[in-house]
């Protein structure tokens, strides 16, 4: 009785477990199947709802604008905490003070009318990930090319949205004459002054030619013909063989143009738009080049004539500022090593009397 009641036990046990094998594998294959369709009914959905938007977009039509500082923030098919709102508000506030603080007044004629795109997204790994685009818009709507835009993780960091302002505005500074957009093809931007001083007087001398060197040591000729695209065969002399390089870097341009607006202040935008030249058109001025700009005022004499200064106080003036900041780079160097040597000796002494005990 016990053997009978022990085979049938045995017997319903092993077909528990057969069972338990066996079904998993098509419920395992329909669960996988039933993953798949959803994903792809997903990616259905964005890619409508991607259309719509684009759809939107080209009527004009919009989910959502705001106005500040002039300047339209259009949300495209974007949901944007308060929060986070509001600091975009601040953001564009804050960039409309430091033009303010370095033009005047006219330093909000740099915001007002620009039209700035902004979109969220959302990217599921495993957390989930919200990020916010800007991006200035162009003439049609379209999203301005030529320049990489960052996206911003929410929640948003003002300062961080406040560079990406500044740094359009200062593109939009450079299109006022088409020749200074030419000669700064990578931009500006109105912040990290120190840095572009600090960069440019470095590279001035270690990546710049005799004539840059010389400019470095304070020669005047020497600055104004590499900072001239026109002059480009006179940037190195017989026994250099780097020819087709520029010895004056963006930062070593960028500086210049940065001491040029400090200098000009209050009317260094409307200068520089009424200088000869600016008609032309900046499309046609980057596609000519700088170097093959014609001959008339050299970038200099431009940035000189915005300042309201001559030429050569221009020059003197700016050098001055990159000694004053290559001698503040030294003795921050200098502190360095110092600071360096004080703890190797402090180290050498402990491992000496550890060696005498």
């Amino acid at each position: 009785m016990c053997d009978r009641d022990g085979r049938a036990l045995a017997g319903v046990l092993l077909v528990a477990a057969l069972c338990s094998v066996a079904v998993p594998r098509p419920m395992l294959a329909q669960a996988s199947l039933r993953d798949s369709v959803q994903l792809y009914e997903q990616r259905l959905r964005d890619a409508s709802r991607e259309l719509e938007e684009a759809r939107g977009l080209a009527r004009g039509v919009t989910d959502d604008s705001i106005s500040v500082e002039g300047a339209t923030l259009l949300f495209k098919g974007a949901t944007l905490p308060n929060a986070d709102r509001r600091r975009l508000q601040s953001a564009f506030s804050r960039a409309a003070v430091d033009l303010t603080r370095t033009f005047g007044d006219q330093g909000r004629t740099l915001l007002a009318g620009t039209r700035w795109q902004l979109s969220v997204r959302s990217y599921s790994g495993i957390n989930t990930r919200t990020f916010a685009g800007l991006e200035p818009l162009g003439a049609g709507g379209t999203v301005r090319s030529g320049r990489s835009f960052p996206q911003f993780e929410l929640p948003l960091q003002e300062s961080m949205v406040t560079e990406l302002i500044l740094r359009h505005a200062g593109e939009l500074m450079l299109q006022r004459h088409p020749q200074l957009a030419a000669w700064l093809s990578s931009g500006f931007a109105f912040y990290g002054r120190d840095a572009v001083f600090s960069f440019a007087a470095r590279e001035l001398v270690i990546h710049g030619s005799v004539r840059g060197r010389g400019c470095a040591r304070g020669v005047l000729e020497d600055c104004a013909i590499i900072l001239d695209p026109a002059r480009h065969d006179e940037w190195f002399d017989a026994s250099e063989s780097r020819r087709g390089l520029v010895p004056a870097s963006e930062n070593v341009r960028a500086s210049v143009l940065q001491y040029a607006i400090e200098r000009g202040g209050d009317g260094f935008l409307e200068a520089l738009g009424s200088a000869p030249g600016a008609s032309e058109s900046a499309d046609g001025a980057a596609a000519r080049g700088a170097a093959d700009a014609p001959r008339g005022m050299s970038p200099v004499e431009l940035l000189a004539r915005a300042a309201k200064v001559t030429p050569d106080e221009l020059l003197r003036g700016w050098q001055r500022e990159l000694l004053a900041s290559g001698a503040t780079r030294a003795g921050l160097s200098a502190g360095r090593t110092l600071t360096t040597l004080a703890w190797v000796l402090l180290f050498a002494v402990i491992a000496t009397r550890r060696r005498a005990a």
